[in-house]
């Protein structure tokens, strides 16, 4: 498949499963996704799409997993993704994309290799993020995460890190896995 047309999926309404993975598809017309309101996994991953419209999403509120990875996707306001109170797991990786933005409701995230240099985060300080994966990314600084309370694995390998407060990981009580390996890390603070 190369292309889809706007509201391909009129009719659609208690569709739960769509897997569109392995084509060519290098854009999502507005409005593609609009009636599907049962959704719950959406398989994008290995087409060519380079961007994501502000709203594509905002009309599945039941998407529980999202799948982007190995796209060419640069432009994507990740914002959008805040009313989404179902999505726990999204996988963005293999694209271009130069920051994330995780919401409170997010359990597992997978963004390695991208441009990666920032992390923005949803309001508040209740994160039920376990699984966060930035791995072959741009990113020099972490110190932000502390708000990710329930972290249980960590791959923050292959990055830019200079320096690293420890004192961040004293908030993550469930944290079993840090991967930090490949940075410049030389200053450990404590």
């Amino acid at each position: 498949i190369k292309q889809l047309e706007e509201h391909a999926f009129d009719g659609l309404g208690h569709l739960r499963l769509l897997y569109m993975d392995e084509n060519q598809l290098e854009k999502l017309p507005e409005g593609l996704f609009s009636g599907l309101e049962e959704l719950q996994i959406l398989e994008l991953q290995h087409n060519r799409i380079k961007e994501i419209n502000d709203d594509q999403f905002v009309l599945c509120p039941m998407l529980r997993e999202l799948n982007l990875s190995a796209n060419m996707i640069s432009t994507f306001n990740m914002s959008q993704l805040q009313s989404l109170n179902k999505l726990e797991t999204l996988d963005i990786a293999r694209n271009y994309l130069d920051e994330v933005f995780v919401t409170k409701y997010l359990r597992t995230l997978n963004a390695q290799e991208n441009q990666i240099s920032r992390i923005v985060m949803d309001q508040g300080d209740f994160f039920q993020l376990t699984h966060l994966n930035l791995s072959r990314n741009n990113i020099a600084n972490i110190n932000n995460i502390f708000k990710f309370r329930n972290l249980i694995e960590l791959d923050v390998s292959y990055n830019e890190l200079v320096t690293l407060d420890f004192v961040i990981f004293a908030f993550m009580k469930n944290l079993k896995d840090i991967k930090l390996n490949n940075n410049r890390l030389w200053i450990l603070d404590n």
